[in-house]
């Protein structure tokens, strides 16, 4: 199971799709946090609007992300966090492709590819799902022999290995 971890704070413009596009995975096994950090404009109300469909935590004092993706993971039961930053998006088809990979490997640390998008967000088609997944393993993060753009928004990690490093 996945926790979906989005943090968010004065996004009021770009929250709800960001929510929308996490409680549309394919995958049913799922839960969607989503943490407030004392936003100052309207994407309070824009998070209640999902009701009951996320676990909404809204922060009194904003204390950074860092902190409030700390408090989306105190509140998460899945075996894998997935972190959002409330103005990213997940195509539909994302956590499929994260359980083939956690299935095949059981990895700690998923660094995973993302798209810049400016405007509106390309739909995505079933053709678009990727049968074939590349998969480079490493011993650890300072291993890695190829570039990766830095992007929470593509990092999935096992919840107990983020757990034992205090987050």
């Amino acid at each position: 199971m996945f926790s979906i971890v989005i943090v968010c704070y004065n996004q009021q413009d770009f929250v709800k799709e960001c929510v929308q596009s996490a409680l549309s995975q394919r995958h049913t096994g799922k839960e969607v946090i989503v943490v407030d950090d004392a936003s100052k404009d309207g994407t309070a109300n824009v998070l209640r609007s999902f009701g009951d469909a996320i676990i909404l935590a809204t922060l009194s004092v904003n204390g950074g992300v860092c902190a409030a993706r700390n408090h989306g993971v105190s509140l998460a039961k899945g075996e894998y966090v997935v972190f959002l930053d409330g103005d990213d998006v997940l195509t539909p088809w994302t956590l499929d492709a994260y359980s083939r990979l956690v299935e095949a490997h059981r990895p700690k640390l998923l660094l995973a590819k993302s798209v810049k998008c400016y405007g509106q967000m390309p739909q995505a088609t079933e053709n678009d799902t990727p049968r074939e997944i590349r998969f480079v393993e490493y011993a650890d993060f300072l291993s890695k022999d190829r570039p990766w753009v830095y992007n929470t928004s593509s990092l999935v990690v096992e919840r107990a290995a983020f757990n034992a490093t205090d987050g």
